[in-house]
This record gives structure tokens, sequence and C-alpha cells, in this order.
């Protein structure tokens, strides 16, 4: 490989320190001017979609590093030229706005994660009493999820850190739940696809309450034969949800698979990548 070859490789992987006040829409941040735990930030990378995102990161930092292979592609310059001169931006592509402010939706999203929260376990306890999930309630609240990350992402994300020792299983499903969904708003997909993933984070590990309470919750290393047990949640999720009227395929999948490993390391079937 030639010398120009390797500057071209480096100057594309190295990141491109730059003023906040330099900012703009589209720009992908990478790297902070400090530590990312001691940012509010919840990711560790992001795309400053709309203006309250470019505002956020100049309250909190002198400067930082930007990532031009990943920024919006209508920042990106065919020639020499800095993309960050004023003028030569062209309309960023369309994004999910943020709809309102941490402030104003943080209500909204405590009473949406209690409320998810406590159908979860509803749904739970309902499987342990051998009835069905019904499918229209828990599509419905997903869609407030939905509606709340995308009113302000920030705050439902911050209502995932609360912990209940007592409801662990359905606490770690609303969590996946609201997490996909903000995933899923990240790599813009569409709403209806938003409402599809968050209720496969919410039923992924539904099959959890066919496992035995004494396994679930044991403190100690599984036995081989309590771990077979834990590991058959994954079917136990699967056929609860395929007997789920209306439920989404993709939900069915998730649970099933939801512990294979692209090394084909995982279980039950063993998948691999290729």
């Amino acid at each position: 490989m030639d010398d120009s070859r390797n500057i071209f490789l480096t100057s594309s992987i190295v990141p491109t320190k730059i003023d906040v006040c330099d900012l703009r829409i589209g720009m992908y941040v990478s790297q902070l001017d400090k530590p990312w735990l001691e940012s509010s930030f919840l990711f560790q990378g992001f795309e400053l979609k709309n203006q309250e995102d470019v505002d956020a990161v100049r309250q909190e930092c002198q400067f930082v590093y930007i990532d031009v292979d990943k920024q919006n592609s209508a920042l990106k310059s065919p020639h020499k030229v800095s993309p960050y001169i004023s003028g030569s931006l062209e309309k960023p592509l369309p994004t999910h706005p943020r709809k309102s402010s941490f402030i104003q939706e943080i209500d909204h999203a405590a009473h949406t994660y209690g409320q998810t929260s406590d159908l979860v376990r509803g749904f739970m306890e309902d499987v342990q009493l051998g009835r069905a999930i019904n499918v229209a309630i828990a599509k419905k609240v997903v869609a407030e999820c939905v509606d709340s990350i995308l009113h302000a992402p920030d705050a439902l994300l911050w209502m995932t850190q609360l912990k209940h020792r007592d409801m662990y299983t359905a606490q770690h499903s609303m969590n996946v739940c609201i997490l996909s969904i903000a995933l899923g708003r990240h790599i813009n997909l569409p709403e209806i696809e938003l409402n599809n993933l968050g209720l496969c984070g919410m039923m992924h590990d539904m099959g959890k309450m066919k496992v035995p309470l004494e396994i679930l919750n044991k403190p100690d290393k599984l036995e081989p034969n309590e771990l077979k047990i834990m590991q058959s949640h994954s079917l136990q999720g699967g056929k609860l949800l395929l007997s789920s009227k209306d439920m989404y395929s993709g939900a069915i999948d998730v649970a099933r698979s939801h512990h294979e490993h692209l090394d084909g390391a995982g279980y039950p079937y063993h998948l691999t990548a290729l």
C-alpha cells in the first residue's frame, strides 16, 4: 500500500476537533472534552439531530471531536473544503424531531414507565396462572413508550435506571423495551417499526415465568441441570407468544433467539452469523 493510501485511511479514522460554537445539525459527536461518564449524555457517540442537541453539547463542553464518516450525508463534501463553512451546508436528512423538552416530558415518562412496568408484571402473573397475554394492551402501552421517546428521548431513558429487586424480570423487560425503542429512534426507524421493536423488547423474557422461582432467583451458580432449565426459557417464551392472538411474529423470533451468539455458542439453536 502506497503512502498516499495510508494518509487517506488515517485522515478518515482520526476524529476532527471542533469548537462547540461551530457545531451544526447533522454532525456526529464521537468524543467530548471530558469523560462520557462525567456528562449527562446517555450514549457514547451521537448525531446532532436538532438545535436542542447542539445547544446541549454547547452547555457542557468547550470543544468536541466529530466523526466525518458518520455524520449526516448532507454535511459531507466531495471536495477538500471544510464542511463547516456557513452557507455550504445542505438540508439535513429527515429525522425524528424532539417534540418537547425533558422537563415537560419527565412526568409523562414516569407515568408511562410505571404503567408499563405494572403491565409487564401483570403479563407475567397471567402466564404463571396459565392465562393468555393481552396483546392489544401490550401494543398500546409500547406505542405510549414510542410516543414518549419521540417527545423527549432522555426522559424515559432515565426512568430505566430505577431498580426494584422484587420485580427484576419485569423491570428488565421494560428497560429492554425502552432502550430498543431509543436505539431504533437513533437509526431513524419509522414509527411502526419502533412499535414492533418495543414489543420485542417487552416480550423477550416472558418464558422465564415458566422457570421455577428457586432457579430463577437462585443467588449462587446454577447446577448443570438447573442451567438447562433456565436456558429453556427462550423456547418456552416462543411457545407462549405463539399461542397469543395477534402477537407480532418478530417478537416470537426474538423470544426464541435472544440468547444466540454470532459464534454459535448461544442457545437454543446454536445459530451462527454465517
